[in-house]
């Protein structure tokens, strides 16, 4: 079990090396770790991404916010008659 899957749902900040060598710091929720790679909600991004764990420099795991749940990934539509793939 890498140090990173104890953090699996919590809100950490990373510092990230991508594929260029530009260094980000993001703020991310891991969902899911296989391989080398970290499925996580990017809050930066909005969104769902994957990053290498091998491209992620330092990690600290961040207080949970009193309102905060989990993130909103497919946020839901309104039933409208314009939008048929929701009815039935």
């Amino acid at each position: 079990m890498s140090t990173l899957e104890r953090y699996l749902g919590r809100k950490v900040e990373i510092i990230y090396m991508d594929r260029k060598g530009a260094i980000s710091q993001r703020d991310i929720r891991p969902l899911a770790i296989a391989g080398d790679k970290v499925k996580a909600y990017c809050y930066a991004q909005q969104g769902l991404r994957f990053f290498r764990s091998g491209h992620i420099l330092a990690w600290v795991p961040q207080p949970e916010e009193e309102t905060s749940g989990k993130p909103e990934f497919y946020p839901r539509r309104k039933k409208t008659p314009g939008n048929p793939r929701l009815y039935g």
